[in-house]
């Protein structure tokens, strides 16, 4: 699961466990649009889905009940159609407000997958290229360390840069300054390794991303996502975090222990975990990067998107499945391990100081899974069960075998 590590004498606070809450379960149907992208949430369940559904349920319920979690939103989406739309638990306890489908959670580093996309829709437009130095198109950037001329774009999104890590603090107000505050950190610093000999994860490296897209177009990154991302896919709650874009319709957090509500937070970089969202606009998302979506890349920055491109030395792991394309945390098989019934499972998480995502994208079963909690509860974990659900569902009489997830890095997005 992708986290950030942050400078701890940095940062505003350390979030502790959610407290437990009880709310009703929520679920209903939007005004209607494009089908692919506006369906209706109560669409009634197929019986292919009934595993995967009641799996859902029960696992966002037991993050609650447990006091990892107050408020949870997971949504199921297939072909295009929500066959789950879910929303349970609290956002506002002195509101006595229940979370609903359009409830925004901050999401973390689920938000890489936002800029990779923005990076190949450039791609698409002849305006960048992957394999073409960072300097290139941001000529400000240097290091102490003279191989930072080789760090390509392609390696700031599958984490093979070698740059330091996290230069970034969390906060309660906007911070407009982590761009020249990254540069300045970096002009002094040295790379960990070679660019592109290995895959350890970076937060940095999308900040970067993040400039490029910037530079390039001449635009801010958050108005560029939102008119050639957002817009387009009906994605209407999703936009920076919590703390910065306010709102009424919120998931707020509480310490588990003395009930505290904290403010709002605030994840100053954009690229590298800034946003917030919904379970229903995370999928409408996954569904545009897979073949009969709404697809806003090419079917050749689509085919790159799902690549096996592992860094040298991670492609020498057994177990090694992890940063070896470009935006996700992991790709691997559910099912027996034999090969011929696997479902092949994308995934990408992101854990904030509050808040913890999970985004699963089946491209053979035309399948995007997404929940978001505030609290501890881990976004991966909870939607383990689901995938083991579909399993159930899909492949009946196959042993579930739970997929094989990267290590946890330091604690965040």
């Amino acid at each position: 699961m992708s986290q950030l590590s942050i400078d701890v004498n940095r940062r505003s606070i350390l979030a502790a466990a959610i407290a437990s809450a009880a709310a009703t379960v929520l679920s209903g149907c939007e005004g209607q649009g494009p089908k692919a992208f506006e369906a209706a949430a109560q669409t009634p369940p197929s019986s292919s889905n009934t595993a995967a559904i009641s799996n859902a349920r029960e696992s966002a319920w037991k993050a609650i009940s447990s006091g990892q979690g107050s408020g949870v939103s997971v949504a199921i989406m297939e072909r295009g159609e929500f066959v789950l739309s879910d929303a349970m638990g609290v956002a506002d306890r002195a509101q006595n407000r229940a979370v609903d489908r359009k409830t925004r959670f901050n999401i973390g580093s689920v938000s890489k997958m936002f800029a990779t996309v923005a990076i190949l829709l450039l791609v698409d437009e002849g305006k960048v290229q992957l394999d073409a130095p960072v300097v290139r198109y941001l000529p400000e950037f240097t290091m102490r360390d003279a191989r930072f001329r080789d760090i390509t774009l392609r390696m700031l999104l599958n984490h093979s840069s070698g740059l330091p890590g996290s230069t970034f603090f969390f906060a309660f107000e906007p911070d407009a300054s982590m761009h020249r505050l990254l540069l300045e950190t970096l002009k002094h610093s040295r790379l960990k390794h070679a660019p592109g000999a290995m895959s350890m994860y970076c937060n940095d490296g999308f900040t970067l991303a993040e400039m490029v897209v910037e530079q390039v177009t001449g635009r801010k990154f958050v108005a560029f996502l939102g008119e050639r991302v957002f817009a387009p896919l009906g994605m209407t709650n999703t936009t920076t975090s919590l703390g910065e874009s306010g709102g009424a319709n919120v998931a707020e957090y509480y310490d588990a222990t003395s009930g505290k509500k904290y403010p709002r937070e605030v994840v100053p970089v954009y690229a590298t975990g800034g946003f917030s969202s919904t379970a229903e606009d995370l999928c409408r998302f996954g569904d545009s990067l897979m073949a009969g979506g709404r697809n806003l890349l090419s079917p050749a920055s689509l085919q790159e998107l799902y690549r096996w491109q592992p860094a040298p030395f991670t492609s020498g792991l057994r177990e090694g499945k992890w940063y070896g394309q470009i935006g996700w945390d992991y790709s691997t098989q559910i099912g027996s391990g034999n090969g011929s019934t696997d479902i092949q499972v994308f995934a990408k998480g992101g854990n904030s100081g509050f808040y913890s995502a999970n985004l699963q994208i089946l491209p053979a079963e035309k399948m995007v899974i997404a929940m978001i909690t505030s609290g501890k509860a881990s976004g991966d974990k909870l939607t383990e069960p689901i995938l083991a659900g579909v399993l159930t569902d899909r492949r009946p009489g196959v042993p579930a075998r739970s997929p094989a997830q990267p290590p946890i890095p330091q604690d965040i997005p």
